[in-house]
């Protein structure tokens, strides 16, 4: 459960800097 938790997280850390290097 924990571990689900934190590959969401970093899923949404890794969109949020390819977004932040894509512009």
């Amino acid at each position: 459960m924990r571990q689900a938790v934190d590959n969401h997280l970093e899923s949404s850390w890794n969109d949020s800097i390819k977004n932040s290097k894509s512009r």
